[in-house]
């Protein structure tokens, strides 16, 4: 049986989607923070006879995301998709999302695969350089800035100004993500963010600088700050990346690969 969540399914989702954590933070960050009430989010979970959870599929605005740690409905998964007027985006640890293209519904436009790491504990000594760069949190009043440096960088170009300004407004505002950067007079010249963050883990993204001001630590600082408040809070940093040289740069700072997850957008 498949059925839409409520209020009532909180805690048994949750001990479902907790063991294997890191691959759900996307959807633990969103039930703790925006529950099953919102517009913009829909959660459905697939049950056996017992009664028990087999899978569960997120609709997060325009994102949907599977996650089940077995087989499961794979095709009647596809059709909801398919035919949900809203969703563009499909997202799932990689085995989640084969069988789901196995089903044979899905056509995207796009689709990369990433890799998954997380930080249990930090590598990094603080008698590096890192530690002399003066790192920042940001406020509300800071987005714009930072919303600029990711504008003028080519691999931030997945959304428009606007969208990452409401973005990082969303989250600073419900403290479901945080950013810490650095400043050159009166310009972000680089920065670190979360999102999804819940009770157990945070999602580092936008991880950026510069292009007149690399290869001096900045990012690794901003990184390096962010993990160690983290950290601090018992929330354990997750990341996804798929350029070897930076994944070089995040296993240096204790991060260490899960496995993979895949980004697809539906044709």
């Amino acid at each position: 049986m498949i059925r839409k969540l409520s209020e009532s399914d909180r805690r048994r989702v949750m001990e479902f989607l907790l063991p294997e954590k890191e691959f759900n933070i996307f959807i633990i960050g969103d039930i703790e923070n925006h529950g099953f009430s919102e517009d913009f989010q829909e959660l459905w979970g697939e049950f056996d006879d017992n009664g028990d959870f087999i899978a569960v599929l997120l609709r997060y605005m325009r994102n949907s995301i599977v996650y089940a740690p077995g087989e499961y409905r794979a095709g009647e998964f596809a059709r909801m998709i398919l035919n949900h007027p809203e969703i563009t985006t499909v997202m799932g640890k990689t085995t989640v999302i084969d069988k789901l293209n196995a089903a044979g519904r899905l056509e995207y436009s796009k689709a990369r695969t990433t890799y998954l790491a997380r930080m249990q504990k930090m590598d990094v000594s603080p008698a590096e350089p890192s530690g002399q760069i003066d790192v920042q949190a940001a406020s509300l009043d800071d987005i714009p800035l930072i919303v600029e440096l990711h504008n003028s960088i080519d691999e931030f170009d997945y959304d428009s100004a606007e969208e990452k300004t409401a973005a990082l407004i969303r989250d600073l505002e419900c403290k479901s993500g945080r950013a810490y950067f650095v400043a050159d007079r009166g310009r972000v010249i680089s920065t670190a963010l979360t999102t999804a963050e819940n009770s157990f883990s945070a999602l580092v993204r936008g991880v950026a600088t510069d292009t007149s001001h690399r290869n001096r630590g900045l990012a690794t600082a901003c990184m390096v700050a962010l993990c160690k408040d983290l950290l601090n809070e018992g929330k354990t940093p997750c990341l996804f990346y798929d350029n070897p040289a930076a994944g070089a740069i995040y296993r240096r700072l204790g991060f260490q690969d899960l496995g993979t997850w895949q980004f697809s957008m539906l044709r």
